[in-house]
């Protein structure tokens, strides 16, 4: 999130992004977010929140949110946050 940030403070990525400025500093330092936060920073990232969540679709098809199959393993919730700003990186090049 530093990376998009650039020279925004916290408060003001914050409420482009819509959560707290506190929330940009938890994510920022590898902090899990919630899901609403989570979406909320996938979509400023410009990033869709299946790149980190791997799942399955049948037949090509978008999945619903029941028909997804999440199997995001304990360690990488762990490195959710590293995997953002690796994404950012990347975008960022």
């Amino acid at each position: 999130m530093k990376l998009k940030r650039d020279s925004q403070t916290m408060r003001e990525a914050g409420n482009e992004i819509g959560i707290s400025a506190t929330s940009v500093l938890r994510v920022e330092q590898g902090h899990l977010p919630d899901v609403e936060t989570f979406g909320k920073v996938c979509k400023w990232l410009k990033i869709s929140p299946a790149f980190f969540l791997e799942y399955e679709e049948s037949n090509g098809a978008k999945p619903e949110a029941a028909q997804m199959q999440i199997r995001l393993a304990l360690e990488k919730v762990n490195e959710l946050s590293s995997i953002i700003q690796t994404a950012e990186n990347v975008l960022a090049d």
